[in-house]
């Protein structure tokens, strides 16, 4: 696992505070800037038209292992190159990198019901498939004796509630197999399926990851466990039984210090793990608009195009807000700013706007970009990322606005001025979301390298990483309106 160190020097912290006095001063001249005679294509039919090309049938999902990232890159690729962004330092607007994917798909069922909502952690070299009867231990309680071989389901309050209770209850007997139900919080369910993807790539920090911390060591020195998560809200789901009361029967035998033995009936449980090897080729796709007075300087707007192909049964995971979203949004921005060049409109400092691939595999992108930068470090002036910005609600009409970083403090300010300006709330991310997106997505590498940062999005759902994230559910008078934000803010930054 490696470590993307700073490059940042002493010089280029300078840089970097020099640049906000810039900033500062250059504030009210920004907002004197005529874009009247501009025709402005940040328009929800227009996001929508984008999101169409980007989850459709064509692009199978936009997986790097099955030809759909390629398609959905050259896709942007003809969208810069058709509104004249200039194609710098690419390959057809194309900057490549080499990717070892490991797909790891596991198929579940409970008494021969599939269960579809669920996150494998585990090594598994065979094919076949495994069946276990199904104890319930509740939090952790001791096994009876003649508990050995079975499918443990065990009830964690925290994180490291889960990890003692999977030390114990291993040491205790030969059981290997563990189902773990952790809480109502769907959004660390979501990073632990984020962080279990960046662990099979060896690709995330571990330092910076609690997910690997806790359980990364476990693996390792116990190659054989098997460890299956899931929400508390899929209890029923996977057992038939209302988690309330089943939660209130363990609770009291924790508290007798007795097994929870006749809590749930008898359960088998059916699964299979299978794991492919690929060696694929993804692409960051980049358009570069050129300033004036300060064009060394770049200021970066991304947001991640891939996504995560299909399932099992080969149906398509569309990402429509994870990230058709972001990319659209970006293509918008990218195309205003294209128009207003065209009528000698243009920023002093200049613009990258990069669409990263293999996000999902690990930030592999934004990650081999910081480490082939177009323009240097010490002249990024800062990144700006959109990711899942699609599902805010009408009523809400909001966005989460989060900066990342030292020095960022600027970022979200100039967007939360703008935001009135525009009609739109910003508003501070709950804190489960703002510890999930610190790490998991494209400004990361950015801000591990000292760049200030600043995170667009309007929350995990449901639907996330699902077949269920279509085009239909977003809210594109909202995207419109984030869109709109975002222009106005790197536009400010810009100059």
């Amino acid at each position: 696992m490696f470590n993307i160190s700073s490059r940042k020097s002493t010089k280029s912290v300078i840089f970097v505070v020099c640049s906000f006095f810039v900033f500062n001063i250059g504030f009210a001249q920004n907002l004197k800037v005529d874009f009247q005679n501009v025709e402005n294509p940040i328009t929800k039919e227009t996001i929508r038209q984008y999101v169409s090309v980007l989850t459709s049938d064509s692009m199978k999902g936009r997986d790097v292992t099955k030809g759909g990232e390629v398609k959905a890159g050259n896709y942007i690729a003809d969208f810069f190159k058709n509104n004249e962004l200039i194609n710098y330092k690419t390959n057809d607007y194309h900057q490549c990198f080499s990717v070892i994917n490991h797909r790891t798909s596991c198929k579940v069922s409970f008494n021969n019901k599939h269960i579809s909502n669920f996150v494998f952690w585990g090594n598994d070299s065979t094919t076949n498939w495994h069946h276990y009867p199904v104890f319930f231990s509740g939090y952790h309680q001791m096994l009876p004796d003649s508990i050995e071989n079975h499918a443990i389901i065990v009830f964690a309050m925290d994180i490291s509630d889960m990890i003692q209770s999977i030390i114990q209850l291993r040491q205790q007997h030969k059981n290997k197999v563990f189902l773990l139900f952790f809480g109502d919080n769907g959004y660390t369910f979501q990073y632990i399926s984020k962080s279990y993807q960046s662990y099979i790539k060896n690709t995330f920090n571990q330092k910076s990851n609690v997910f690997h911390i806790a359980f990364q060591p476990l693996l390792e020195q116990d190659p054989d466990l098997q460890l299956l998560f899931f929400n508390d809200r899929d209890f029923k789901e996977v057992t038939g039984y209302n988690i309330r009361s089943v939660k209130k029967q363990a609770q009291a035998a924790l508290t007798m210090k007795i097994t929870s033995t006749n809590i749930l009936p008898a359960m088998e449980l059916k699964y299979r793990v299978q794991t492919e090897v690929q060696n694929s080729q993804s692409c960051n796709i980049i358009g570069y608009l050129e300033g004036t007075t300060l064009k060394d300087e770049v200021v970066i707007l991304g947001a991640h195009y891939d996504h995560l192909g299909m399932d099992s049964e080969q149906n398509i995971i569309r990402g429509a807000d994870d990230n058709a979203s972001g990319t659209a949004a970006l293509m918008v921005v990218a195309q205003y700013f294209s128009q207003a060049a065209k009528n000698n409109i243009r920023p002093q400092r200049s613009i990258l706007f990069i669409t990263f691939g293999s996000e999902e595999s690990g930030l592999l992108g934004s990650k081999y970009y910081v480490q082939h930068p177009l323009i240097p470090l010490n002249k990024t002036v800062s990144m700006i990322n959109m990711d899942m910005i699609g599902r805010g609600s009408n009523k809400e009409n909001c966005v989460y606005v989060e900066n990342y970083g030292k020095k960022s403090d600027f970022l979200k300010e100039t967007a939360e001025n703008f935001g009135k300006e525009v009609g739109i709330s910003t508003k501070n991310a709950p804190f489960t979301q703002q510890i999930m997106y610190r790490y998991a997505s494209d400004h990361y590498p950015f801000m591990n390298n000292n760049i200030p940062t600043l995170v667009f999005f309007t929350g995990t759902h449901d639907e996330y990483h699902t077949i269920y994230d279509t085009p239909e559910k977003l809210n594109y008078p909202n995207i419109e309106k984030i869109a709109n934000l975002v222009f106005k803010t790197v536009w400010n930054i810009a100059n």
